[in-house]
């Protein structure tokens, strides 16, 4: 008895010296220890190196402490499962673990230090620390990188319901020498959401490598205060932030905020699949700063750019700041495109949009490359919705820096709310809102207007004599002055050419003019009569030429043969005179019935003989009649004329006269 009482002492001394807390290494392994204690509420300390001799799962009952010194090694294939409280300090705890093979139950806070961070190959500590939260992250874990250098060649794989956060963008950096993704965030349960990256630089070092990709399906991501580097070369051909639905699934619900995104082809690249549901949309950008490079634009590179099975829709982006890429923010045309709003500074060059689209703020040190373009000649038919908000201002200094639309047959329309050059220079298809075109200095031409609808307004010092005009454009004279006119408006529409051809046949139901032997001197946007065929002789515009016909706007009303179509010239008329005025205070004499008396001269500058001159009395003039003309230059004279029946004797007052040009 005596004996089988010492063996009893000896089994559970441990646990007699140490009471509630138990230190391992006085154990055979780590594993004896945990089965000795079973489901007891116990602390475990760890201060030596203790290996796996098996699969371990560390009961939530049971708290783990592994102190400096202290260890977990894995052997063969084991696995280790710490469902209770877990406590270590910023060094390496864990050995010769691959991601999935520690995983923790209910610790949301994890570092990969723990697994031994060196400066080489730092993904796989980091990923290892990812894959430890996948138990937690229903209810949300957390990586914190507290290191201020990690070097990785493979992607860190961050995944649906765990976050990664630095201590900052200048203390905590990632370098990447691979050519995939620095960072790659997959949905590995779609019923797990919201994902954070934060307070970290990502830094690429190969021409193809992208910073950060999103696979769908992915929902509820945060990418916020991160500086994202790329390499300075215009042979760059990856990515800041690479929006990936290519594969198919939905992208949704993803926040970009408080970013600096630099030397990449692309700073943000929505690329979407090929059905309806693979799709990205409520992408929000927020204090967004995209740079391209300070100096050689890469080719073809954009700072926001959507393909075009890209919809885009519910997204937006303020407060941007977008330099120095080929195109600021392009929007491919597409099946699915839909657009988004935007609303920031763009700098140095542009922003090409799309469909359904809204922009709001200032385009500034513009210096090459295009505004806004949308589309290209092969995309067909493409229709435009653009806008300028309240207060938007758009600069220019260049006039290959336009809004240009191409749809069907590479014809384009050119628009836009300008304060820059050469917009519109022709007769293209009718822009819906104003356009306003020509430099600041530059000298008066008929390409230099403003476009309201169908009708543009200019300015001269005469008359139009070339180019097209339609009944209703305006010419405002750059040097009116007193007694002259504000200018000309176009009586009806004609084009200053002398094109002709009488060899075109018409059908009497369409407005094609077929069979036409000449027709090099016509010109789409002109103005051309017809001779038979249509309801009047016209003026009617060219919508189309052709090698033999030639389409206007205006139905046939009967099949014609060898019409005359040639050009004629606009007229135009004055309008706006500016008058001449003049005033005298005049007391007319008692004047009996047939009697006339005539005023003193008046000065009226700029007179002369042959204008009208218009009276204005100061009272009633009690039937009495009274002209006004020019005596002589610059001088007018009134004339009352009493045939009343009465004598009549009107009192004094200020007389004025109106001289109105001839």
């Amino acid at each position: 008895m005596k004996k089988y009482f010492i063996c009893l002492i000896i089994l559970f001394l441990p646990l007699f010296v140490f009471g509630q807390t138990i230190d391992v290494h006085r154990l055979a392994s780590i594993n004896q220890a945990v089965a000795s204690v079973g489901a007891t509420q116990r602390k475990l300390i760890i201060s030596n190196v203790q290996t796996l001799t098996a699969n371990l799962t560390i009961p939530a009952t049971l708290e783990l402490e592994i102190v400096k010194g202290g260890s977990i090694t894995k052997a063969s294939t084991y696995t280790l499962t710490i469902n209770g409280n877990f406590s270590a300090g910023r060094y390496q705890v864990f050995s010769g673990f691959n991601a999935g093979d520690v995983t923790f139950g209910t610790i949301k806070d994890v570092y990969p230090e723990w697994w031994g961070i060196d400066g080489t190959a730092d993904d796989v500590e980091i990923n290892c620390a990812i894959a430890s939260l996948v138990n937690a992250s229903y209810d949300g874990g957390t990586v914190y990188l507290v290191g201020t250098a990690y070097a990785t060649s493979g992607s860190i794989a961050m995944r649906s319901g765990i976050s990664v956060l630095g201590l900052g963008r200048t203390s905590t950096i990632i370098t990447y020498s691979g050519n995939g993704s620095a960072i790659t965030l997959t949905n590995v349960d779609v019923n797990i959401y919201g994902t954070e990256l934060s307070r970290v630089t990502i830094i690429t070092t190969d021409l193809a490598a992208n910073a950060i990709r999103i696979i769908a399906p992915f929902r509820r991501a945060i990418l916020r205060d991160l500086d994202v580097v790329g390499v300075d070369s215009t042979a760059h051909t990856g990515t800041g932030i690479l929006l990936d639905a290519s594969g198919g699934g939905w992208i949704g619900g993803v926040e970009i905020a408080n970013c600096y995104i630099l030397l990449y082809k692309y700073g943000i690249y929505f690329k979407g699949g090929l059905t309806s549901d693979d799709q990205i949309s409520m992408v929000s950008m927020k204090d967004v700063w995209l740079i391209g490079r300070s100096s050689g634009i890469t080719s073809g590179s954009a700072g926001i750019y959507m393909n075009s099975t890209c919809s885009g829709s519910g997204t937006h982006g303020t407060s941007l700041l977008i330099e120095s890429w080929e195109t600021g923010i392009k929007h491919k045309t597409g099946t699915y495109s839909m657009g988004g709003f935007f609303q920031g500074a763009f700098e140095v060059n542009t922003v090409e949009d799309s469909v359904g689209i809204s922009f709001a703020g200032e385009i500034i040190n513009h210096t090459a490359y295009k505004f806004l373009r949308k589309g290209g000649a092969s995309d067909g038919n493409v229709y435009y919705q653009e806008k300028h908000q309240a207060g938007a201002l758009t600069r220019e200094s260049r006039n290959d820096q336009k809004y240009v639309i191409y749809y069907g047959g590479g014809q384009k329309e050119e628009f836009g709310f300008y304060r820059g050059n050469s917009i519109i220079d022709g007769n293209n298809p009718d822009p819906k809102f104003i356009v306003m075109t020509g430099g600041e200095n530059d000298t008066y031409s008929h390409n230099n207007y403003m476009q309201l609808m169908k009708h543009k307004q200019t300015n001269d010092n005469a008359v139009p004599t070339s180019g097209s005009w339609r009944i209703g454009d305006i010419i405002w004279n750059n040097s009116p002055v007193v007694g002259d006119f504000s200018g000309w408006v176009c009586t009806h529409s004609g084009t200053f050419t002398n094109a002709t051809d009488n060899t075109g046949d018409t059908d009497g139901s369409t407005g094609v003019i077929t069979g036409m032997t000449d027709v090099s001197d016509f010109a789409v946007g002109e103005y051309v009569d017809v001779s038979a065929g249509f309801p009047t002789t016209g003026p009617y515009e060219v919508l189309a030429v052709t090698a033999t016909t030639m389409t206007i706007d205006a139905t046939s009303n009967s099949a014609q043969v060898n019409i005359t179509v040639d050009t004629s010239d606009p007229t135009f008329a004055e309008f706006g005179n500016i008058n001449l005025r003049g005033s005298v205070t005049w007391d007319p004499g008692s004047l009996i019935d047939g009697a006339g008396e005539t005023s003193s001269s008046i000065t009226v500058t700029g007179s002369d003989l042959g204008d009208f001159v218009l009276v204005s009395a100061p009272y009633d003039l009690q039937d009495c009649t009274v002209t006004g003309y020019v005596q002589t230059t610059n001088t007018v004279e009134i004339r009352l004329q009493n045939e009343s029946g009465n004598t009549r004797d009107l009192a004094s007052g200020t007389w004025r006269v109106k001289v109105i040009k001839y």
